[in-house]
C-alpha cells in the first residue's frame, strides 16, 4: 500500500492535472473605475447589470471578461464619475441542454 502512494506522487501527469487545475482558476484583479478622490459626498445609490452566456457551458457567446466593466458602466449610465462602497453580485441560470446565463450586479454609491 505504501509503495502505491509514492508511485502516484511520481506520476507527472497527476503533477500537471494538478497544476492546470491551479493556473486555470486564476484571473487577474481588475480595476473597474478610476479612484474616488480624497474628498467626496456620495449623492446616491445605483445599480447595473450585464449578463453572458455560455453555449453548453463552455463557448462564451460575448466577451466574458468585460461582464464586470460593462456592468460599471450601466450604472453610472444616469450620471456620475464613479461608484464607491461598491457590491459584486454574480448570478448563474441554467437553461437545460443549451448552457448558462451568467450575469453580474453591481451596487455601489455614485460620485458626481
Amino acid at each position: 500500500m505504501r509503495l502505491l502512494k509514492l508511485r502516484s506522487l511520481r506520476n507527472p501527469t497527476a503533477w500537471l492535472c494538478g497544476l492546470g487545475l491551479l493556473v486555470g482558476c486564476t484571473g487577474q484583479t481588475a480595476l473597474l473605475g478610476p479612484r474616488p478622490p480624497t474628498n467626496y459626498t456620495p449623492s446616491r445609490t445605483a445599480d447595473g447589470r450585464a449578463c453572458t452566456f455560455l453555449v453548453l457551458g463552455v463557448i462564451p457567446s460575448s466577451n466574458f471578461q468585460r461582464r464586470d466593466q460593462i456592468a460599471y458602466e450601466r450604472a453610472l449610465s444616469h450620471g456620475g464619475r464613479a461608484l464607491t462602497d461598491t457590491t459584486i453580485q454574480y448570478s448563474w441560470y441554467v437553461i437545460p441542454y443549451v448552457g448558462y446565463l451568467h450575469c453580474t450586479r453591481i451596487t455601489g454609491k455614485v460620485i458626481e
